[in-house]
């Protein structure tokens, strides 16, 4: 599969689960965040390794943004999400 499907499959994977989000149902950063993994030097995305060419183009060109270290999995990761305008 190439990159650039990977990528819009990672963004409408996104956009999916945040279009659930209701008065009920809040949608979870393990499906709607990119996480990075400073121990492996790995991008997460569903709990799955995703290849950082798949990934950084779209931090270089904000469809990811960068909004702090949170502990996931038991350790500090880095935590990328849809920006605003991609929503």
């Amino acid at each position: 599969m190439n990159t650039e499907k990977q990528q819009q499959d990672l963004v409408a994977s996104i956009k999916h689960e945040l279009a659930k989000e209701n008065e009920f149902y809040k949608p979870s950063s393990f499906w709607h965040s990119v996480w990075f993994q400073p121990s492996s030097g790995r991008f997460l995305f569903a709990d799955q390794y995703t290849r950082y060419e798949v990934v950084e183009p779209l931090i270089e060109n904000k469809t990811l943004i960068f909004v702090g270290a949170e502990n996931h999995q038991g350790e500090q990761m880095l935590r990328y999400v849809l920006s605003q305008g991609c929503r």
